[in-house]
């Protein structure tokens, strides 16, 4: 075999991990982004239980101090009854004060209300705690995972690329040319071995019969008539 062709097959081994290395190395920070959106609309669903709780004791606490003030102004309304000698007067007092009454009565069964639902907030916003906890570990352990797996990405990317240096001085400047628009357009596939004797290992079609030899003897860099790929003859 040809020097020239043992250093593109080094080279293609080499460029091949390389964009196994780039794809990992790109796929990180996707993979990152992703993992952040999931714990942040975690968090987000969290905190809508916490404004869920708080608000609907806000609602509660605002019931109380309308029912208290009602309670103050049926109190004056006692105190008014007790000072008029006015039939008419008394009367409407009266009226106001069972008007009162019965809204003080309304409010207080919303407060029950509110006070379970408020409870049952606060359960929720406790059982979504435990289960972010959970969720943000996991998730905080992916992220480290796939820091680590990118970083190891960058240091073999870098490896590889300062072992392909030597490679490059045993191929001329028109076959790696050729061979890195290639591997671009075939899919990181430059060349390939012929295949069952007669065909290319890249398109798989019928390689001439001179060109197979030509490949077997290794004379002489070859290539597919059809994809343009280099080939070669494995023993």
């Amino acid at each position: 075999m040809l020097e020239e062709l043992r250093n593109l097959l080094v080279l293609q081994e080499r460029d091949t991990r390389i964009l196994s290395a780039q794809k990992n190395c790109e796929q990180g920070p996707l993979e990152l982004d992703a993992l952040q959106k999931k714990l942040e609309a975690r968090k987000q669903a969290l905190q809508a239980h916490k404004m869920e709780a708080q608000h609907v004791e806000a609602e509660r606490k605002s019931l109380d101090l309308d029912a208290q003030s009602k309670r103050q102004q049926i109190a004056k309304s006692k105190t008014q009854q007790m000072q008029t000698r006015k039939n008419e007067e008394f009367a409407a007092l009266e009226h106001t004060i069972a008007h009162l009454e019965a809204e003080i009565s309304t409010t207080e069964d919303k407060e029950l209300d509110l006070m379970e639902r408020y409870e049952n907030a606060q359960r929720a916003v406790a059982d979504e705690t435990v289960l972010f906890q959970e969720f943000e570990k996991t998730v905080l352990h992916q992220i480290e995972t796939v820091k680590q797996r990118t970083e190891n990405a960058q240091k073999e990317k870098a490896s590889l690329q300062a072992s392909r240096e030597p490679f490059l001085a045993g191929i001329s400047a028109a076959v790696l040319d050729r061979y890195q628009r290639l591997l671009k357009s075939k899919g990181g596939r430059a060349i390939v071995p012929v295949l069952q004797g007669s065909s290319c290992g890249g398109c798989h079609m019928e390689i001439p019969s001179q060109t197979v030899i030509d490949a077997k003897t290794g004379a002489k860099m070859v290539a597919c008539e059809n994809c343009g790929r280099f080939i070669y003859w494995q023993e």
